[in-house]
């Protein structure tokens, strides 16, 4: 949910900025409050329309539909890939299809490309002697 703050002064200047959390906004606001007694402020807080979050939830569900779809050659059994290799590809996945859960805990509607995956999840790959430019080369090859 993104959550707008405008605060409008006398002078009909308008400040203002879109935060994830309601603490975010609460806190900017504090932060940025004009002195009451000089200028009458009112903060006012937006709430992301409904129909623009399942937009979003609909986009990402086509995307992530279309990766997995993607990335199904990976494991046809006459491709050959080491087993570290496949094991990360289908944490992956995994981790795709686990998405609406994930949404769901978290409220944000987000999907972790495959690169930003795999230098969380596996860091030591991007080392000097990592395989993070094969495995990288193998996942984007069709997409």
């Amino acid at each position: 949910m993104a959550i707008v703050v405008n605060i409008y002064v006398e002078d009909s200047k308008q400040y203002g900025g879109s935060f994830e959390t309601m603490e975010e906004a609460e806190q900017w606001a504090s932060n940025h409050s004009i002195n009451k007694s000089e200028i009458e402020h009112r903060v006012e807080y937006i709430e992301e329309h409904l129909d623009d979050r399942e937009a979003k939830f609909e986009a990402l569900r086509a995307k992530r539909k279309w990766i997995l779809d993607a990335t199904d050659w990976l494991f046809v059994s006459d491709f050959r890939v080491s087993t570290k290799f496949r094991k990360i590809y289908m944490e992956y996945r995994q981790y795709l299809r686990d998405l609406p859960k994930i949404i769901g805990k978290e409220g944000v509607i987000k999907l972790e490309e495959f690169y930003h995956y795999l230098r969380r999840k596996y860091p030591e790959e991007f080392m000097d002697g990592g395989d993070s430019d094969i495995i990288l080369k193998h996942f984007y090859s069709k997409i």
